[in-house]
């Protein structure tokens, strides 16, 4: 069997598996050949890496998504500033929160993805809004708890909103 040699330019299918960039031609991934859809062999995955599986689909974010989770980082509320005093560091009950983390099709203010726990913290402009009720909807049906607090609790009454999260957290458990 022969070889012919062509300049070859490797092209990643979605999943990161990578295909053959023409029909005639085999592009290579870690050394070794990218397969053809249909091909019944199974390529070894780069160590740390599950067929197919890359987290959980439905909480996967878009490049837009941490762009914008940057930006709301940088920006942050007085309130957003006085509630990640409290969480942050594992402070409160050992929980690991994240701020501005992208869920879904959703930003979260505070995250903690051992507890499944969404804390969202709410000005004037969230007062009974509908798309926060579908945001709250959605966020339930993939098994999170999210907790909302108004601006105005949070800066007054900073040990009363991290007992309400420790609460919240002992509820789900």
């Amino acid at each position: 069997m022969s070889v012919a040699l062509f300049p070859l330019t490797l092209t990643l299918s979605p999943k990161g598996r990578g295909n053959a960039p023409t029909a005639g031609l085999v592009a290579f991934t870690h050394g070794l050949p990218c397969l053809r859809e249909g091909d019944a062999r199974a390529l070894p995955l780069p160590s740390g890496e599950r067929a197919g599986v890359r987290g959980r689909s439905p909480l996967r974010q878009t490049g837009i998504q941490t762009l914008q989770a940057r930006r709301l980082r940088r920006e942050q509320t007085r309130a957003e500033r006085a509630l990640w005093q409290i969480l942050r560091r594992r402070q409160l009950g050992g929980l690991k929160f994240r701020r501005q983390v992208p869920v879904g099709p959703y930003i979260a203010d505070f995250y903690c993805a051992e507890a499944r726990l969404v804390v969202e913290v709410d000005g004037g402009q969230h007062a009974d809004t509908a798309r926060d009720a579908r945001r709250d909807t959605w966020m339930v049906g993939q098994g999170l708890t999210v907790l909302r607090f108004w601006n105005p609790e949070i800066l007054g009454n900073p040990d009363g909103v991290g007992q309400a999260i420790l609460d919240a957290r002992g509820r789900e458990q």
